[in-house]
């Protein structure tokens, strides 16, 4: 435990400054996640220099704990601290049982979110490790040119697990932005695939409220237009843009 401990002893200050850094691979993989189990996995990962590797670790073959408290949980995205300890809690607990589904060239993968979890009542923190699968997604990314990055900030104000998802996936395309996609595979990333049979329902429940939520909370613009193959609805093609000048409040 002790060679653990000095990693990360104490909290980060995990703060809307700080930067969120993931393979594309990762990014563009199968997962779900409720809203506080999504901002809890991004919390930790903020905490990580990406720029580390993880081959190099000295102690590789332990578990590097990230912790994030009540208080900078509510801090960060602005909320009542009264139950926050006891929701990190149980979104931990679930992430325990948590998967990501990915696969190279020749195999179809699933790996567990984290490698294991810890609690402490009286300091109101948890704390997680990520699986050894999955750190190689999230360290050493100074060597593979296909990552994406952005800051907390971008995600603090969504209430949307999906928007989350869908502005992760602008990101990985914000030098050309647009993201043409085809609905399958849209369906597969946010792990809807047995979910929202017409399209029109997708559209009304996930689509058009995180693009709403998008354009409100992150001051983008955003347009789509879904196209045809035969007499089928097959891909969506985004259209998107970061506004420079923030709202004025």
């Amino acid at each position: 435990m002790k060679n653990n401990e000095h990693l990360h002893d104490k909290s980060k200050n995990i703060t809307p400054e700080k930067t969120i850094t993931k393979t594309n691979d990762l990014l563009r993989a199968c997962y779900r996640l409720s809203l506080i189990e999504q901002r809890l996995i991004l919390c930790c990962i903020a905490q990580i220099d990406s720029r580390k590797s993880y081959f190099n670790q000295p102690n590789k073959g332990s578990n590097h704990f990230y912790r994030v408290t009540a208080k900078d949980y509510a801090e960060l995205f602005d909320l009542e601290l009264k139950n926050v300890y006891t929701e990190l809690k149980n979104a931990m607990n679930k992430l325990w049982e948590r998967s990501v589904f990915t696969k190279d060239k020749e195999w179809n993968m699933r790996y567990r979110w984290v490698g294991s979890v810890k609690w402490n009542d009286e300091i109101s923190a948890v704390e997680l490790s990520f699986s050894h699968e999955i750190e190689p997604y999230l360290m050493g990314l100074h060597k593979n040119l296909r990552f994406t990055s952005y800051n907390m900030k971008n995600i603090t104000q969504l209430k949307s697990t999906y928007s989350i998802r869908i502005f992760e996936l602008f990101m990985q395309f914000k030098s050309t932005g647009m993201l043409d996609i085809t609905i399958d595979e849209f369906k597969k990333l946010l792990d809807i695939e047995d979910k929202y049979k017409q399209f029109s329902d997708m559209k009304k429940r996930i689509i058009d409220v995180s693009v709403n939520e998008l354009e409100e909370k992150n001051n983008m613009t955003i347009s789509y237009e879904v196209k045809k193959q035969g007499r089928k609805l097959h891909r969506i093609v985004f259209k998107f843009e970061e506004n420079k000048q923030q709202k004025l409040l």
